[in-house]
């Protein structure tokens, strides 16, 4: 065989192996199909004469529900088939003590009553649904202590009160009257929230360093951020913008197993332990018997 015919030979072996190979690759790859959102994918069916989603933990929904994500179950890994709800999320204005959200505001805004400097937003982060077998467990490798609720030192602007105990493996000796030790922040009881079973609920706040503070040297003596007798007096800033000025967890007021995170800004915190109720309210609203 000529060289010329030998060389021309394999560089067509070669190129039919190269075809066959992308040929092979082509037919292994699957075509990409984005997710559906999870309005397509929720399953929706009817309870007590209404139509309801279903979370993951078995809890009932209402269709209106603000759906943030969705998940299979049993948890599969098809990701077409997102039938539940996993998690939601919820905002509205405080205004003249109640929540309105963007549905709630529409009446009044048509009739021309809804004011144009409403600008405390409250948020519901995440709702979540725990299970009970998650709930359970928590109870168990985390139980809450009577006392990190004592002392509860009232707050002198805010109707929260400072848990000095709150967190820690054993009292503090000095509790309310040396620095904060409860790590890794100071916490507080939301006033009145408690139940005939169950604590308050509890909130870290962002509060104002002292007016003299440099803007430089953060140890806890210069931003008093420990300091009893200055926390229980201190401001909270109330930029509208800063949204997590007070976070916390409220859970459902019908007992149903959900939950969500909850940010108050700072312009709100006079009225933290109403909305701190409208929310718990609003939880049920959402669900379904």
């Amino acid at each position: 065989m000529k060289p010329q015919t030998h060389f021309l030979a394999r560089r067509l072996h070669l190129l039919g192996c190269i075809g066959l190979l992308l040929a092979a690759a082509l037919a292994a790859c699957k075509p990409y199909k984005p997710e559906p959102p999870c309005r397509e994918t929720l399953t929706i069916t009817e309870r007590n004469g209404q139509r309801v989603l279903q979370a993951v933990n078995g809890v009932y929904l209402k269709e209106n529900f603000p759906v943030r994500n969705c998940v299979s179950k049993p948890y599969s890994d098809d990701p077409y088939k997102r039938n539940y709800v996993q998690s939601g999320s919820y905002s509205a204005a405080w205004y003249e003590g109640k929540l309105f959200d963007a549905e709630d505001q529409i009446p009044l805004r048509q009739a021309g009553k809804w004011p144009a400097g409403v600008k405390s937003i409250v948020n519901l982060v995440t709702i979540s649904f725990p299970a009970a077998e998650d709930i359970a467990q928590t109870q168990k490798s985390s139980p809450v202590l009577d006392w990190w609720f004592q002392p509860a030192i009232p707050h002198q602007r805010y109707p929260i009160d400072l848990l000095p105990n709150f967190g820690l493996d054993v009292p503090d000796p000095q509790a309310g009257v040396g620095p904060v030790k409860s790590k890794p922040t100071v916490y507080w009881a939301v006033r009145g929230s408690q139940g005939p079973n169950t604590p308050p609920y509890t909130t870290f706040c962002s509060m104002k360093s002292p007016p003299d503070w440099d803007g430089k040297n953060y140890s806890p003596e210069a931003t008093k951020e420990k300091d009893v007798s200055w926390l229980i007096q201190a401001e909270t800033s109330e930029t509208h913008t800063i949204g997590n000025t007070c976070r916390g967890y409220v859970s459902a007021g019908n007992g149903k197993p959900v939950s969500a995170m909850i940010d108050v800004p700072g312009s709100a915190l006079k009225d933290i332990d109403k909305i701190y109720k409208a929310a718990s309210q609003k939880l049920s609203e959402l669900t379904v018997d």
